[in-house]
């Protein structure tokens, strides 16, 4: 009587590891791996797990909230005469927006606590550059009133 589905014989039909033997049947009948097969896996969780951790920490360092460094500052014209506030790009060659303030009025602005300059050009009602107003913070400061008056030269 032959052997029913490999059973009794000495190997399986097709299951030969990579020398030609049967050596891979205990596999096949036990769900059981080789010792290289598991150590394999095993690295492979390993190196995922790795990336995760990795992944955890750089959002946890570097995907603050720009937001959470903002805050409103007041600027004060104190100056008698109508003034228009420009905030500056990274130069004062070019412009986020502008808004006009005039004699005793005043109006608040963004800025950050994150130590970036935040430069605002101030001009009067005739286009003439009075100077400019530097904010830069390196903690917030709720309530800041800025008079317009104390201007300084303008970045290049």
């Amino acid at each position: 009587m032959a052997p029913i589905l490999g059973i009794g014989s000495t190997s399986l039909p097709g299951v030969h590891d990579d020398k030609g033997d049967a050596s891979g049947r205990l596999a096949m009948l036990t769900g059981r791996r080789a010792p290289q097969a598991r150590l394999g896996r095993a690295l492979v969780w390993v190196v995922i797990g790795g990336f995760l951790a990795l992944a955890v920490v750089a959002m946890a360092v570097g995907l603050r909230d720009p937001t959470e460094e903002t805050f409103f500052v007041t600027l004060r014209n104190d100056t008698g005469r109508a003034v228009v506030l420009k905030q500056c790009d990274v130069t004062c060659n070019s412009f986020h927006g502008q808004f006009e303030l005039r004699p005793d009025e005043s109006g608040p602005v963004n800025t950050t606590a994150s130590d970036t300059p935040n430069w605002w050009m101030v001009r009067d009602a005739s286009g003439k550059t009075l100077g400019c107003l530097l904010l830069r913070f390196d903690h917030k400061q709720p309530g800041l009133v800025v008079d317009i008056s104390h201007t300084t030269t303008c970045p290049p």
